[in-house]
């Protein structure tokens, strides 16, 4: 806390270590900056991650019911949850850029 009240008198009286304050105050807000879109960016990966192998774990339940009834059984919960994970993932996947 000294350390803030002491370079708020500097500034006052200093117009250069103001500035200087200011560049180093700036500087370490892009830093933040990028490690939150660094973090955002990892956090969207990994949900569109599970996303996605939710996907082809309800691709591979139908199938096998699917092909258990050779073809003439339609298993309705499979093919809905395929549906619901289809969904998912396409909610999950970046939007392109305008």
């Amino acid at each position: 806390m000294s350390w803030l009240i002491l370079n708020i008198m500097l500034a006052a009286a200093d117009p250069v270590h103001g500035t200087e304050v200011t560049q180093a105050a700036l500087r370490n807000q892009a830093v933040v900056e990028q490690q939150v879109r660094k973090d955002t960016a990892l956090r969207e990966r990994a949900e569109f991650q599970k996303k996605f192998n939710d996907l082809v774990e309800a691709v591979s339940a139908f199938a096998v019911d699917y092909n258990q009834g050779k073809g003439e059984v339609w298993p309705a919960k499979k093919a809905e949850a395929l549906r619901n994970a289809m969904k998912a993932v396409e909610q999950a996947s970046p939007q392109p850029a305008k």
